[in-house]
């Protein structure tokens, strides 16, 4: 229910605004956050599969938060590293930032000059951000659920002008909404 709740809250924030087009990643989470904006726009939300959240490998399914609490050696090595590729059977972060990079020109590339809404993931955010940046995707993770970071693609660069802002959301975060 907060979930859904923080969605109508992103849907509320973001109503005044004009969007082209709307994106989410494979993952329902994504999708029923993009749903309370695309019904006040009149939108279809198209799903792209390289927007998914960054693959943890043995970490999927949740396990990556459990072998935290555990403190994992694999999950020490990501930390130290800064590295997701640590974990055995994970996305590096070269990977990803490719994946999610390229995923982002491809939309960019269908909408020239045109302002479009994805919805996805802390990692994903992370990678776009980091490649904006010229940083390592991995120090740019952890945006909060709801969350809005605006991304400006020009011919020639990429510019940031917000970062996780999730003012919106107000009493309806928590820490478990990090990520």
């Amino acid at each position: 229910p907060r979930g859904l709740a923080q969605a109508e809250r992103v849907g509320e924030r973001l109503a005044g605004e004009h969007f082209d087009a709307m994106y989410a990643s494979i993952l329902t989470r994504t999708q029923q956050t993009a749903a309370p904006l695309a019904a006040r726009n009149g939108k279809n939300v198209t799903i792209v599969a390289d927007l998914r959240e960054i693959f943890l490998g043995m970490g999927e399914g949740g396990q990556f938060r459990v072998m935290s609490e555990e403190d994992h050696p694999a999950v020490q090595a990501v930390r130290a590293n800064k590295e997701w590729g640590e974990l055995p059977g994970a996305e590096s972060n070269l990977e990803l930032t490719e994946r999610v990079v390229g995923a982002l020109e491809q939309i960019h590339a269908d909408h020239k000059n045109q302002t479009v809404a994805v919805f996805c993931h802390g990692g994903v955010i992370g990678a776009a951000v980091g490649h904006a940046l010229q940083v390592n995707a991995f120090r740019m993770s952890g945006a909060r659920n709801g969350s809005i970071t605006e991304l400006v693609r020009t011919p020639t660069d990429w510019i940031i002008r917000s970062f996780n802002d999730a003012s919106h959301i107000g009493s309806l975060f928590t820490d478990d909404d990090i990520g």
